[in-house]
């Protein structure tokens, strides 16, 4: 976002702009700790849907614990590498989006967002983008945050 409101500041139309389940940083609670990471990721991961005996994995900060666990209670074929990979990538993207101060956006924009979240707080139907872009046309899919791209297509683009 900040790359086109910079050129659209300088005069720069930008025909259109598009996130993806994005979510303002300050709406993310910080998760402090390896085993509180863990927990947001695989919830994350299942749309918020964990079994409430789950407290010896709760307490485990060991990906490989939590990997083995929810491939073996859940109908989900992620091996334990992209599962790292994965996990790696969720940690870098949380340092990135706290280090993220967004400024107003005055274009057009368009936020596609995943309507099934496993996030345990309250969700904002904008993600939190409004105080940022007075222009902000929502689409909702009936997605997960990770399965949301499997279900875009071209027309989601055009609209």
């Amino acid at each position: 976002m900040e790359m086109a409101r910079i050129l659209h500041e300088n005069g720069v139309d930008i025909e259109k702009l598009i996130l993806i389940d994005s979510w303002v940083p300050d709406l993310i609670p910080v998760q402090n700790s390896s085993t509180e990471k863990l927990f947001s990721f695989f919830k994350d991961i299942l749309a918020g849907d964990l079994e409430d005996n789950i407290t010896d994995i709760i307490k485990s900060a060991s990906l490989q614990i939590w990997h083995e666990h929810i491939t073996k209670t859940r109908n989900i074929g992620i091996s334990f590498d992209d599962c790292r990979r994965l996990f790696n990538s969720y940690c870098n993207n949380e340092i990135a989006m706290l280090q993220y101060k967004p400024k107003t956006y005055r274009g057009d924009i368009s936020l596609i967002r995943a309507a099934q979240h496993g996030l345990s707080h309250n969700v904002q139907s904008d993600l939190g983008w409004s105080k940022y872009c007075p222009n902000l046309n929502i689409i909702n899919l009936e997605a997960t945050h990770y399965s949301i791209l499997a279900q875009l297509s071209a027309e989601h683009f055009l609209e």
